[in-house]
């Protein structure tokens, strides 16, 4: 999980000068030892901690990182007024912990399915290690790091079919047919960006302070659109977990510098490399 803050200068007159908007990303998931896809599924993550290599991530250790990054806002002196997360629970119980440990547990809080984590479709509820022997290891890479190639549809005898279409906190927003069965970096996008339109820039603009839940594809939809990143770029970040980071805001909210985190260069350096390893 990481966290981004995002200052807004001088946006409203009656607004202050400065004001952070955080956004907290969690993108970690994993399932029997191994990273897994989840993407839109409500994977089993209840690993327990002795069976877990060190580098790999159960409940436990997405705990130790929302415990971690709570740390990081509250050493950076921030408060917020609303919070925004998808329908996940893995991003769900990060937002509860971290609201928690800064002292602001009854906060309001947004939740949407267009804050879910990409859908892998037919690789969801495997690991890496799986998915690389069945199809090889570049063409996992290419599904993972492209811009617009989706990994191939979930159908419906997949073991997390029914978990997917079927799950209730979708059902609000979207019908069984709405449900994508698979998504690329670009369609994932293509949800994102509407949300933070609609209900996320009106909040900046009104000079709230809001604090961001998501995962990792979702996150890097909003990081391109408000940066102004091209295709080319955006596949080539890697946003590290659990370590926060923060943009300056025009006017139109789009960032005035790149994005910074809250955190040493080499830890940051570090927990990139870890993010790009994966699935290789």
């Amino acid at each position: 999980m990481s966290a981004i803050f995002s200052r807004r200068r001088r946006l409203l007159s009656h607004a202050p000068d400065d004001v952070t908007v955080p956004w907290t990303i969690y993108s970690r998931s994993s399932k029997g030892g191994h990273h897994a896809w989840a993407g839109g599924a409500e994977l089993c993550l209840r690993t327990p901690m002795l069976s877990l290599p060190p580098f790999l991530g159960g409940a436990w250790q997405r705990r130790e990182e929302a415990y971690a990054s709570a740390k990081m806002l509250q050493e950076a002196g921030l408060e917020f007024d609303v919070c925004h997360t998808s329908l996940l629970s893995r991003a769900n119980d990060t937002l509860d912990v971290i609201l928690r440990e800064i002292g602001q547990p009854n906060l309001p809080v947004y939740k949407s399915w267009r804050l879910n984590e990409r859908h892998y479709g037919a690789l969801t509820g495997f690991n890496k290690l799986q998915t690389a022997q069945k199809y090889g290891a570049e063409q996992v890479q290419i599904w993972r790091r492209s811009y617009d190639i989706p990994p191939p549809p979930i159908e419906e005898d997949h073991k997390y079919y029914s978990a997917i279409v079927n799950n209730p906190k979708f059902a609000l927003e979207l019908s069984k047919d709405q449900i994508p069965r698979t998504e690329s970096l670009k369609t994932t996008l293509q949800r994102v960006i509407p949300y933070w339109e609609d209900v996320i820039a009106p909040q900046i603009r009104q000079g709230k302070r809001v604090l961001i839940v998501t995962h990792g594809t979702s996150l890097r939809g909003l990081v391109k659109h408000v940066q102004e990143m091209s295709d080319e770029v955006i596949v080539k970040l890697n946003l590290p977990n659990a370590i926060p980071f923060y943009y300056d805001l025009d006017e139109n909210l789009q960032a005035i510098d790149p994005l910074r985190f809250l955190a040493d260069e080499e830890t940051v350096r570090r927990e990139m490399e870890k993010v790009a390893s994966i699935g290789k």
